[in-house]
């Protein structure tokens, strides 16, 4: 997690605050993940869904795959939750406040 990402997909600044506005990256690495859905929800603390985006991975190696939000102007945790194929991989809590 963190807010900047590099041209390889992976952070550059790891970090789990952010501020209301800040783009917030997850990066997920796969290593010999096979082909299939790589899906990233984001849920508030309520359980609300935020964002949620999937795209099909067929890495023929080690690879990495970034996704992003914007941070909501509502202060608060939230939660990643990494999915391969439809089943829960990870999930990564980060908080949103004020600067």
């Amino acid at each position: 997690m963190g807010r900047h990402i590099g041209p390889d997909q992976k952070i550059t600044d790891k970090t789990d605050d952010f501020a209301p506005g800040d783009t917030i990256y997850a990066a997920v690495d796969t290593k010999n993940a096979g082909s299939g859905k790589l899906t990233a929800r984001w849920n508030a603390e309520d359980g609300k869904v935020v964002k949620t985006d999937s795209m099909s991975v067929s890495p023929t190696a080690d690879a990495t795959t970034a996704f992003w939000m914007m941070a909501p102007a509502k202060v608060g945790k939230y939660t990643v939750h990494i999915m391969l194929n439809d089943v829960e991989a990870k999930t990564k809590e980060v908080t949103v406040k004020k600067k």
